[in-house]
């Protein structure tokens, strides 16, 4: 099993944050020390790619807001094997709460059941589970998504479209959800279908293949809907090595640099940039305010920004805005946002 374990020192994140530790490289307890300070683990899907990069600095802004020692793990690839034992890792080391991101529930239940039991309170962010297994949720509304979505498409599409849906994993569960809702509303446009999904494992390399081959398979193909941050990038590559990109409607998810770039040259449409860093942030701060005998939400939705040639240069602003720190109050526009 390929896997890697990585700590992020702070100064890879924020620069000058102090107190994040440095993993030994073989999954055991020897390079994790307590401190005085309480310890929260984030376990990291996939180290290194860019959504859960803003995650992670969301997270260490909240320990220099609420004084933890913040430690991030994870593989570097999806490896769902390798992500249950550094959350196994957690709670061995007997820390004092997990930031998860719980994709597939089957295979995760049985951890979380034990961190329970041990007493270390858990906070599921992107992806949810049923309540009882964890402290709080803080992510995407997932129904909202898909139909905001399709919502989306329907209008720029004027009503029809043949559309391809690309996913990291056909049964990542909050992927899942996202693609039922939006099939569900897409009853209400007859002159709209889902041609073909496809999984590319949230690689680059195997989503230029996917699409390539879905492009020959399905030229009638005209809008791709991605529930991956990858992939989207791809899409657009491809469509442009074939000479279809001008017929080619992508709507994204997330805003990496690469979507990003690819939004102010046209190649994409749109993204609907989930916010990662509030994720980060809050599923730290419910742990650290649950600790100190504070009532927690059970869910949380963090928003979506739908970003588009209009608002590429100020987007990020409002989404690092909607951030509830420590000892401040959003402003009246927030709050009307987190209604």
């Amino acid at each position: 099993m390929k896997k890697a374990v990585v700590w992020f020192l702070v100064t890879m994140i924020l620069g000058a944050v102090s107190g994040c530790k440095k993993s030994s490289s073989n999954n055991d307890a020897s390079g994790f020390e307590k401190t005085e300070r309480p310890t929260i683990f984030w376990v990291n899907p996939i180290v290194g790619h860019p959504v859960y990069v803003m995650q992670d600095e969301g997270f260490m802004m909240a320990a220099e807001d609420y004084g933890f020692e913040p430690v991030i793990v994870g593989p570097v690839t999806m490896d769902p094997e390798a992500y249950i034992i550094e959350i196994e890792n957690g709670i061995v080391q007997k820390v004092d709460g997990i930031v998860c991101v719980p994709a597939i529930w089957s295979s995760i239940e049985p951890v979380l059941r034990r961190a329970k039991d041990a007493g270390i309170p858990v906070v599921c962010a992107g992806a949810s589970t049923p309540e009882d297994w964890r402290l709080s949720f803080i992510g995407t509304d997932n129904q909202a998504y898909g139909i905001q979505a399709a919502k989306l498409i329907a209008e720029k599409k004027q009503g029809k479209a043949k559309i391809c849906i690309m996913m990291s994993q056909l049964d990542v569960q909050n992927q899942v959800e996202q693609r039922q809702a939006f099939e569900e509303y897409l009853k209400n446009y007859p002159e709209m279908e889902v041609v073909v999904v496809e999984s590319d494992q949230a690689a680059l390399s195997m989503a230029m293949q996917k699409f390539e081959n879905i492009f020959r398979a399905y030229p009638q193909v005209d809008t791709v809907f991605m529930l991956e941050a990858t992939g989207a990038v791809a899409a657009a590559r491809v469509a442009q090595e074939m000479g279809i990109i001008d017929k080619m409607t992508i709507l994204a998810v997330d805003d990496i640099k690469e979507t990003i770039d690819c939004i102010r040259k046209g190649t994409i449409w749109a993204t609907m940039a989930q916010n990662f860093y509030r994720m980060g942030y809050e599923s730290a701060a419910m742990i650290m305010e649950h600790r100190q005998g504070k009532k927690v939400p059970a869910n949380v939705d963090s928003g979506i920004t739908i970003v588009t040639k209009d608002n590429v240069d100020t987007y990020k602003q409002e989404m690092l805005g909607a951030i509830r720190r420590k000892n401040t109050k959003p402003t009246e526009t927030q709050a009307e946002k987190s209604e």
